[in-house]
């Protein structure tokens, strides 16, 4: 009974999968059952294809409600090419849904790639170093936003979903929550900003509800996502969680850590609370910091510097 489920799932799959270039793949060989990232509807595994280290996102649950989801991260996944967005190699059949296969990396995010280069360099350069992965994932996300084919937004931008090479190149992963840029996400970014300070009739519950019907990661989210009844993500709300990454790579920290879940979401409902103003507080001291080391790398450059002049000086 199964195997004919299995059968008719593939059969109508199958023939949306072609018409839109999606390869099925064969012999995609899972070598470890660890699981590399846990999702809500998914699981990720390490395999392997044709010599080379993949991996396979297996969705759990319902398959005719992951088969909706499946159609929904290809249909913008598969029009992906660039350096800093995550590949889709193509899909492969092990059961009434295929597993989606990419490319494996060998930092499952940004802070895992963070540590590693702390234990090899200086925290001077570590901090080069962020600021340098943070321009790689803006230039990925402006790729998305200005895609030739459809303009896309992410949905769920945070240092989870950027993974890094071995190379020390950046990746945006993950396009679960990636939707193309339709006319109500057009007229969402036109909106005035910000339209949400002290609105009468917000309460936490309803903020709650908004949040929780949406998909995304609510300290990424922004206070539009939160508060209006109904909530699309656009290409501004990806940049306030690229904002919010920001703050989240040079911390070591996530967006108002030390708070809860209702903590955040009275803050992001009212900019004038108490919480918000810790933030703003957390986010200057931040910046401070991030001046202090700019100057401290700079001055670390210029004796460099100063040392290969020395050392190419004609004895």
């Amino acid at each position: 009974m199964s195997a004919t489920r299995a059968s008719d799932a593939k059969a109508s799959l199958d023939p949306w999968l072609e018409t839109r270039g999606i390869r099925t793949l064969v012999k995609v060989r899972t070598v470890s059952m660890t699981v590399l990232a846990k999702g809500g509807s998914a699981d990720v595994y390490k395999a392997r294809w044709r010599g080379q280290w993949v991996v396979r996102k297996i969705f759990r649950g319902d398959p005719k409600a992951n088969q909706k989801r499946i159609r929904r991260e290809l249909e913008n996944w598969r029009l992906v090419r660039h350096i800093h967005v995550q590949e889709l190699l193509g899909v492969h059949w092990t059961g009434e849904v295929p597993a989606l296969v990419s490319p494996f990396y060998e930092f499952t995010s940004l802070h895992a790639y963070i540590q590693y280069c702390l234990c090899y360099m200086t925290d001077i350069f570590v901090n080069r170093l962020k600021a340098e992965l943070l321009c790689q994932v803006l230039r990925g996300l402006d790729y998305l936003h200005q895609h030739p084919c459809r303009p896309m937004v992410h949905g769920d931008i945070k240092a989870s979903n950027i993974f890094v090479t071995k190379n020390g190149i950046a990746v945006i992963g993950d396009f679960g929550t990636c939707r193309a840029v339709t006319p109500r996400r057009a007229e969402a970014i036109s909106r005035p900003w910000p339209h949400y300070a002290p609105v009468k009739g917000i309460s936490p519950e309803s903020s709650c509800s908004s949040a929780l019907n949406l998909n995304g990661t609510l300290r990424w989210m922004a206070p539009e996502l939160v508060i209006e009844e109904d909530p699309v993500h656009t290409v501004r709300t990806d940049i306030w969680a690229f904002g919010c990454l920001i703050l989240e790579v040079m911390s070591g920290e996530a967006p108002f850590s030390g708070c809860n879940d209702v903590q955040v979401i009275i803050a992001l409902s009212n900019p004038d609370s108490s919480v918000f103003g810790i933030w703003r507080e957390e986010v200057a001291e931040e910046e401070d910091y991030m001046l202090k080391e700019q100057k401290k790398i700079r001055e670390e450059i210029r004796l460099l510097k100063a040392k290969l002049r020395k050392l190419n000086a004609p004895q």
